[in-house]
Parts: C-alpha cells; sequence; structure tokens
C-alpha cells in the first residue's frame, strides 16, 4: 500500500467531516495490470484517477510513477479513506500524463470495504489518455 496516498485521503476525510459532516470509511483497491508479452509492457507511468458512481466527491488518484507501480502482471493495493458509500454501481477511471508509457491493459479493479467486494472487470484491454471508461460493478459479499 501507498502511505502518500493513504495520507492524502485521511486528510481529505478530516477536511469532509469538518466541513460536511460526510462519514469516511476503509476501502481497499486491487488494481491487476495484465500480464502480456510485447516490447512496450502493458503498464503504465500515468496518474489513474477514480470516482464511484460518477461522484466527484470520491475522487482519487493513483500514481503510477514510481518504479514496478501499475507494472506487467502485477497486483497493486491501496488503502484509502474515502466518503461513504451505500452501494457501489459503477467505477469511472482515467488516465492523465503519462508520456510514452501511458497506456495501460487492465484485467480488473476491485474495491472492498471489508464487508462488501466491488470488481470491475476489464479483460485485460488498454485503457488511453484523456479517456473516462465507465466500469460496472459485479458485487459480492465477504
Amino acid at each position: 500500500m501507498r502511505p502518500g496516498s493513504l495520507v492524502a485521503s485521511v486528510l481529505c476525510c478530516f477536511w469532509l467531516l469538518s466541513m460536511n459532516n460526510v462519514v469516511c470509511k476503509k476501502y481497499l483497491f486491487e488494481f491487476k495490470t495484465a500480464n502480456k508479452k510485447r516490447y512496450f509492457g502493458t503498464g503504465t507511468d500515468s496518474i489513474v484517477y477514480t470516482t464511484f458512481n460518477h461522484d466527484m466527491s470520491t475522487e482519487q488518484s493513483f500514481d503510477g510513477h514510481p518504479s514496478g507501480v501499475f507494472e506487467n502482471g502485477r497486483r497493486d493495493k491501496f488503502q484509502l479513506d474515502i466518503p461513504f458509500i451505500t452501494e457501489i454501481v459503477s467505477l469511472q477511471v482515467w488516465l492523465k500524463g503519462g508520456g510514452s508509457s501511458s497506456d495501460w491493459d487492465v484485467d480488473y479493479i476491485k474495491v472492498t470495504d471489508g464487508v462488501t467486494t466491488w470488481r470491475f472487470n476489464y479483460g485485460g484491454k488498454t485503457m488511453k489518455t484523456d479517456q473516462l471508461y465507465d466500469l460496472d460493478a459485479v458485487r459480492s459479499d465477504n
């Protein structure tokens, strides 16, 4: 898990709580990059942004630049405090930056709150920068 992301999300939730009485909850994000053999790989150096249910108050960013994050065949996990959502039905994903290593081949993204897991399948297809991807949730109770 990336401590920088955790610190930023905790500070954001404290600010939201003080301003709007918003309740935050811990969510564990797991990103699975496809495992394909090709010259340029399947990973990304982009910053990956997400929101739940088209709600911008749940926006999070995950930096693909640190060495080894979002690379070929990896599962990267981040635990974040974000505003509580009663039911997740969709996840929006977009990429920014990354230069020549910006595209990303994604197998799936999983999000769990410890009770419920939501899986967003993408089947190893390529996500391009500056495009919005709207993924439907497949829910399972833990």
